[in-house]
């Protein structure tokens, strides 16, 4: 956030988040040519799957286009989705 107590909307669609974690690309692969910053979170299915998501941090923390994750109600009838 640009303030302290404040806060940005980065990410929209996430139902029920579980072990998210900040991974560094760099750590798990020495040769590679630059460290990037990867937030790792597993999603909890309802009846369908469970879903594993990763996403550079550069492009979850652009505020310019806010990501979907997929969870959330349809425009058309209002009924929940999953994935």
């Amino acid at each position: 956030p640009d303030s302290p107590g404040s806060y940005d909307i980065v990410a929209k669609g996430i139902r029920n988040s579980q072990q998210m974690r900040i991974m560094n690309y760099k750590d798990k692969n020495p040769t590679a040519k630059s460290a990037k910053d990867t937030l790792v979170f597993m999603d909890i299915g309802g009846v369908t799957a469970e879903e594993v998501n990763a996403k550079w941090m550069s492009k979850i923390l652009n505020k310019k286009k806010i990501d979907n994750f997929g969870w959330g109600r349809s425009q058309e009838d209002g009924k929940a989705r999953e994935g």
